[in-house]
């Protein structure tokens, strides 16, 4: 009981933080995405050394910061990006020189294992920190459909819960997330979709990309389809370092990888169906 009381009221408290930074300046997004990446790095790089890695923290740290610094200054347009080389150049700056420092530094660290150390060090910034950004640029141009990624994972995540302990018999992925089941996700997934239909109703995502039911129901397909890689890749990783939570700063829920590991995947494939459907005006 304690447990639920506390899983709620953080689950709660969790819900708020992201609906504000739809309600409060665009500057709340930026901070809010850049202290979530270096939080869920944090949390990577203990389970990474757990699986006897050594990543090269430092590196990537000054990656992620520099690289939401960089994104607000262009959306601020102090950094003007006029034409291509101007982009290429910063693009180069915070992403291509460190990956081709990040091996070069591990030539002298003189540890063991540096192909498994560079990579380490690669991963929580592909993996967590530029979905993070993506969507945080994405919000700038169309807030209410990246507001209903959070809603339809969400939902998608309360239905399967619901759905998999009344009728769940058969292992989604045994091996790597044993509570999963084919039947908590499948019918999660039809009454998802289908409910997605539902943001054409409603004035705030009546936006000028999706302006029909069966766009959005696309839309939520990609999108928990996606969600359910991205949750059971996180729970990979804890198998190969036999941890059972990314960490402890949600009471109830676990780390930060253990409430966002859905988001990493769903983000970007949402906004690549957007930017379809972006194209086809």
């Amino acid at each position: 009981m304690k447990n639920l009381i506390s899983r709620t009221l953080t689950g709660f408290v969790f819900i708020l933080i992201i609906v504000l930074s739809f309600v409060l300046p665009i500057e709340y997004m930026f901070v809010l995405s850049l202290t979530i990446s270096l939080l869920g790095m944090r949390e990577f790089y203990k389970i990474a050394k757990r699986s006897g890695g050594s990543p090269q923290i430092g590196i990537s740290t000054g990656m992620t910061v520099l690289l939401f610094s960089a994104l607000y200054l262009i959306y601020r347009e102090v950094i003007v990006v006029s034409n291509y080389p101007t982009l290429l150049l910063i693009v180069s700056f915070i992403v291509i020189i460190p990956i081709i420092l990040t091996p070069i530094i591990e030539l002298y660290r003189n540890k063991k294992r540096g192909l498994l150390n560079v990579a380490l060090t690669y991963i929580p910034f592909f993996w967590i920190v530029i979905p993070l950004a993506l969507g945080t640029m994405w919000m700038v141009y169309d807030a209410p459909v990246v507001l209903s990624v959070f809603i339809i994972v969400w939902a998608s995540d309360s239905f399967a819960y619901l759905s998999g302990v009344t009728f769940g018999k058969h292992r989604l992925f045994e091996r790597i997330s044993p509570k999963k089941s084919w039947e908590g996700c499948l019918i999660s997934l039809v009454i998802t979709v289908l409910g997605a239909s539902l943001f054409a109703k409603i004035p705030y995502f009546q936006g000028e990309v999706f302006q029909h039911n069966y766009e959005w129901m696309g839309f939520a397909l990609v999108v928990i389809v996606f969600g359910t890689y991205g949750d059971l890749v996180q729970s990979m990783y804890k198998r190969a370092a036999n941890v059972k939570d990314s960490g402890k700063l949600l009471p109830g829920h676990g780390g930060i990888l253990d409430r966002f590991d859905s988001f990493f995947f769903a983000l970007p494939a949402g906004f690549i169906y957007w930017l379809f459907f972006i194209n086809s005006f």
